[in-house]
């Protein structure tokens, strides 16, 4: 090596201290993203819900944006009641059952997301089956071919026929 070359270059240690051997990329930094706060608390969970949804359905007239939200993250969180409160800032499991009995539409959607969410696991089942999943196949047979014999335990049905009794109305002299 020359003087020159030596004169320029930077001793050893310095480098690794100050890049830890990677040369430094300027374009690959990582940036934090800045979030502007919402402006409404209810224009906040409509985005939520939006965000969370695929479905039209959430962007209803017969429900609040509340539960338009709460609907999106219910869905998402496959059914988890509490999770979904959180995610909207409520705590209370009272006010699910109460927005379920207060209004019908929003029952009907919640019922509608749980009989999607079922209609899922199903087809994940028929995929571990068709995969060849021995445990797949089992619960199957054991909750779905029931009628042929595929149980752990027996269930016995019986009919029992009461025959030979009269039933009279007894008086107060009778029973003393």
């Amino acid at each position: 090596m020359s003087e020159k070359d030596n004169s320029t270059s930077k001793p050893r240690n310095t480098l690794k201290k100050e890049t830890r051997g990677r040369k430094p990329n300027p374009d690959t930094k990582k940036k934090r993203p800045v979030k502007a706060p919402p402006k409404k608390p209810s224009d906040s969970l409509l985005g939520i819900a939006k965000q969370y949804s695929g479905f039209e359905y959430y962007e209803d007239e017969y429900i609040t944006k509340q539960q338009c939200a709460f609907l999106a993250i219910f869905e998402r969180n496959l059914g988890n009641i509490s999770n979904a409160l959180k995610g909207i800032g409520l705590v209370s499991r009272k006010t699910y059952y109460k927005w379920r009995k207060e209004n019908e539409h929003f029952d009907n959607l919640c019922e509608e997301v749980k009989e999607a969410q079922i209609d899922m696991v199903e087809s994940k089942l028929q995929s571990n089956i068709i995969d060849g999943n021995l445990i797949a196949q089992m619960f199957y047979l054991k909750t779905i071919g029931k009628n042929r014999g595929y149980t752990e335990r027996q269930e016995i049905e019986s009919k029992v026929e009461v025959v030979g009794f009269d039933f009279v109305e007894a008086t107060d002299e009778d029973v003393d």
